[in-house]
């Protein structure tokens, strides 16, 4: 939550865009509904929407902890349903996910966590533990998307290989 002048500011600002044009109010549906709040898009992008709705196609990819997707945390909830938080600054034995833990956005739904880190003297990726969304199906397709995207921050990371435990929560994995 802003600080109350800060807050002020922001309200009167958006205000002055949806009354110029540039900002329109905008209705965002997820799977459990139509989610609370005011919400805005800009005008330019509006029009490109139901092109978007017809002709979209996703991808899975790991996100940063500071991904501009996520870094705000409730919003990130309220749109994916998932609660995420960095646990670099918890203590060891009360992390729930991981030190680093990177959310999976897999089309438009973030599906799971990866735990990584990098291990420069063996040359891999290693991933510590996967930990799916509740709900999510554990299905060969997006384990083979995971699989990918893994080789793709690896190559990105510096480092030859993944490897991946076995069990590790999806089939296709490795």
């Amino acid at each position: 939550m802003l600080p109350g002048a800060v807050r002020e500011q922001v309200i009167k600002q958006i205000a002055s865009l949806e009354r110029s044009g540039e900002f329109v109010p905008a209705r965002v549906v997820t799977d459990e509904g139509t989610l609370k709040g005011s919400w805005y898009v800009l005008a330019a992008d509006a029009e490109r929407i139901p092109v978007l709705e017809r002709s979209w196609s996703g991808r899975t990819t790991l996100l940063s902890p500071f991904d501009t997707l996520i870094r705000d945390r409730a919003r990130a909830e309220a749109l994916f349903g998932m609660r995420y938080r960095i646990e670099i600054y918890v203590p060891p034995k009360k992390r729930q996910y991981g030190y680093f833990a990177m959310p999976i956005l897999h089309n438009d739904a973030l599906i799971a966590r990866v735990d990584p880190r990098v291990d420069r003297e063996q040359d891999a990726f290693v991933v510590n533990a996967v930990h799916l969304q509740p709900g999510v199906k554990r299905e060969r397709a997006t384990g083979l998307a995971l699989a990918r995207a893994l080789d793709d921050l690896a190559q990105f990371t510096g480092v030859s290989r993944v490897s991946v435990p076995a069990g590790a929560g999806l089939p296709g994995l490795r």
